[in-house]
C-alpha cells in the first residue's frame, strides 16, 4: 500500500494503513515541532436586549453598543505631576537592643581581647541569633553548640597568644602529624 509521508511529503510503502511517515527520521522531525497554538473557541453570542436594557446600555457607554460589551469606565486624564526635588534619605533604623546572651559573649570577648578578630565577630553573629525569636528549637540547640565551641577556639588562641609555651606546644603539635603535644603533669615538675 502506497502512503503519502506526513513530514517530507514522499510516497512510501506502508506496512500499515495507519502508517504516516516513512521513517523514524520524519517521525521525529515531526515530534519535535512545535505544535500550533490551540484555536481558542469563540465568544458566545451576547444576549438579546429588550428596549429598556438598550437603552440602559447605550447611556453607560456613552452610544449604541453593537456588540453589547460591558460598559466602558470612563478615565479621568492624569494631571501633570509637578516634580519635587529629591528628598534626603531615611536614616537607617537604631539597632536593636542587645540581648543578655549578647552582653555576655561581648564581656567574655573583651576579656579576652578577641572582640574584633574574625571569631569573636562570628561569635557575635551567633549569640544574635540564639538570642533571636525566629530560630525552631533544633537551630537554637545547634547554634548553642557552635557558639561553644567558637568561644572556646577564642579562649585556647588567647591563652596560646599570651603564653609561649603553649604557643611552642601547638606550633609543635599542628608541624607533627597534628598530634597535640601532651601537656607537662604536677608530677613531672
Amino acid at each position: 500500500m502506497q502512503v503519502v509521508c506526513g513530514e517530507c511529503g514522499e510516497p512510501f510503502a506502508a506496512k500499515s494503513p495507519k502508517a504516516k511517515w516513512c521513517s523514524d527520521r520524519c517521525r521525529k522531525r515531526n515530534e519535535r515541532r512545535p505544535s500550533p497554538a490551540p484555536v481558542k473557541k469563540s465568544a458566545k453570542p451576547a444576549p438579546q436586549l429588550d428596549g429598556v436594557q438598550a437603552a440602559l446600555l447605550e447611556q453607560l457607554t456613552d452610544g449604541p453598543s453593537a456588540d453589547h460589551q460591558a460598559p466602558k469606565t470612563p478615565v479621568a486624564p492624569v494631571a501633570d505631576e509637578e516634580e519635587s526635588p529629591p528628598s534626603e534619605p531615611a536614616p537607617p533604623p537604631e539597632p536593636p537592643e542587645p540581648s543578655a546572651f549578647e552582653k555576655a559573649t561581648l564581656i567574655e570577648l573583651e576579656a579576652l581581647k578577641a572582640t574584633d578578630t574574625m571569631l569573636g565577630q562570628q561569635a557575635l553573629a551567633v549569640a544574635r541569633r540564639v538570642a533571636g525569636d525566629s530560630e525552631s528549637g533544633a537551630a537554637v540547640a545547634s547554634l548553642s553548640r557552635e557558639h561553644s565551641r567558637l568561644m572556646e577556639q577564642i579562649a585556647v588562641r588567647a591563652k596560646e597568644q599570651r603564653d609561649p609555651v603553649e604557643r611552642a606546644r601547638s606550633t609543635a603539635a599542628y608541624v607533627y602529624s597534628g598530634t597535640a603535644v601532651p601537656a607537662p603533669t604536677a608530677a613531672a615538675s
